[in-house]
């Protein structure tokens, strides 16, 4: 079967880069990875297995039909096996339930051990015309400027640990801008959303002031509202970033009951980050979150990601060191550590560019703590992924 897949895979990369011409680009890659999972005891009912391999690749297109408009649509297609990784479909169930207005998801194989599935998840018609730019369609909406924790990214919160997923999701929205000057716009995005209890509209407003970017944002969020500031510049050539977003009467759904209840809290991170000349990088972010936790934060894990909170603590801390250690070889080490109850992920990585389009990728995932923090409950893991580009 992977064979198979893999041929037909290939096929298609080719045909869609053939295809290319002065009105179309394509271009993609086709990656596996191969996981290896800390697993808990058997408890005879779905226990996972400790190995995993996904096969993905991805097709981008980009299509210029005038000078002023373009159409952009992104696939991916994830061939995913592991023991015990879809029971009853609840695994394609997840990846089907996006919240989006379109369906733009096709689940070809729906087995115990192996999913198939294809993914649209950039589908959207840009166009401009002079200072003004209108995007409708699926799409990113990425207004944060930190680079790990993005309170204002209230259309597409991201987590830094799901790696394998550059590209980062996207959200069935329009967005219009307007470039009021040089270095000053004003935006609006909207989200319909598949319920009300998910629409939302978003203005913003962007201007740069003492070499440094500042926005305000406000809107309608989840039946309730959110106001949100950022800003984005330097200090002594090192960046230095922030952002900040509360949210008033946000309709939420409790994972478990289903039933709605209003929510307001406030979310604000603060980064730093500096490259010394001999290509050490290192970066630091603070995260707080006025509806997290001090005690007992992994038992809150699933109404964070309902909420869209990054985290379930009421602080927390990521620390970055990277390296080149050779012009084709970059080593990097992060982790994410709560100062509350002491748990902590590690996170090491290796990339290595082998040849022109050709990238090979190992990184660690490993937690630890006490049971009921925040990392207590994850295994550790360890994943290596080969990547040709096109």
């Amino acid at each position: 079967m992977t064979y198979r897949v893999c041929l037909i895979l290939f096929v298609c990369v080719h045909g869609v880069t053939l295809a290319q011409g002065p009105d179309l680009t394509a271009g993609g890659y086709l990656k596996d990875l191969i996981g290896l999972y800390e697993v808990p005891r058997d408890t005879g009912v779905w226990t996972p297995g400790n190995f995993q391999n996904t096969l993905q690749n991805r097709i981008n297109i980009r299509y210029y039909p005038a000078d002023d408009l373009n159409f952009s649509c992104g696939i991916r297609t994830l061939l995913i096996y592991q023991k015990n990784l879809n029971p009853d479909g609840i695994y394609t169930d997840v990846l089907k339930e996006t919240g989006d207005l379109l369906d733009l998801t096709l689940v070809l194989i729906d087995q115990r051990d192996v999913v198939l599935v294809s993914q649209i998840d950039r589908l959207y018609l840009d166009w401009v015309s002079g200072p003004f730019q209108a995007i409708i369609g699926r799409q990113r909406i990425a207004w944060g400027t930190n680079l790990v924790w993005n309170p204002t990214d209230v259309f597409n919160p991201y987590n830094v640990l799901d790696f394998d997923y550059e590209e980062r999701p996207g959200v069935d929205a329009m967005r219009a801008q307007y470039y009021t000057g040089p270095t000053s716009r004003v935006e609006v995005g909207f989200a319909p959303g598949e319920f009300s209890h998910e629409r939302t509209a978003i203005g913003l407003a962007g201007v740069n002031m003492w070499e440094y970017d500042f926005s305000v944002m406000g809107g309608a969020f989840h039946e309730g509202y959110v106001l949100g500031f950022s800003w984005a510049g330097q200090i002594a050539d090192g960046g230095f970033r922030g952002e900040a977003r509360y949210t008033g009467d946000q309709t939420v759904f409790d994972p478990m009951s289903q039933e709605p209840e209003k929510l307001s809290y406030l979310l604000a991170a603060i980064s730093a980050d500096y490259t010394f000349s001999s290509s050490l990088y290192i970066h630091t972010e603070v995260l707080f979150n006025s509806d997290g936790v001090t005690e007992n934060a992994g038992l809150r894990w699933p109404l964070a990601i309902a909420r869209g909170q990054y985290s379930p603590a009421r602080w927390s801390v990521y620390q970055e060191f990277s390296y080149d250690l050779t012009p084709l070889v970059r080593g990097s080490f992060f982790g994410l550590i709560n100062p509350s109850d002491g748990s902590y992920i590690l996170v090491p990585s290796v990339s290595w560019s082998v040849a022109t389009d050709w990238d090979l990728f190992f990184i660690a995932l490993i937690p630890h703590g006490d049971d009921f923090s925040e990392w207590g409950g994850f295994g550790s893991s360890v994943f290596a992924r080969v990547k040709w580009s096109f």
